[in-house]
């Protein structure tokens, strides 16, 4: 009696099968990503050139998110000083 073997695939059609597009918005999401790209990365599902891409946009778009969140923050501060609540 013969055991059926696991069908083989490729890394690459592996990881392009899982791929879906992901949100990006926030600083957790930009953390998930970069634990995700890590994962894949020690499990050999990655090429490190890849990783190291997506690792470097994750931090210019981290760079991105809090200055976005700095201004708004800033803007709120503006605000409440016009209002006389400061």
């Amino acid at each position: 009696m013969q055991t059926a073997e696991k069908p083989r695939y490729h890394w690459r059609l592996r990881v392009m099968a899982v791929k879906k597009k992901r949100r990006l918005r926030t600083l957790d999401d930009v953390v998930r990503l970069l634990g995700s790209v890590i994962n894949q990365l020690e499990q050999g599902e990655l090429e490190e050139g890849r990783a190291r891409a997506i690792v470097y946009a994750a931090g210019v778009l981290r760079q991105a998110i809090e200055g976005s969140e700095l201004e708004k923050r800033i803007q709120a501060l503006e605000a409440a000083a016009m209002e006389g609540k400061l």
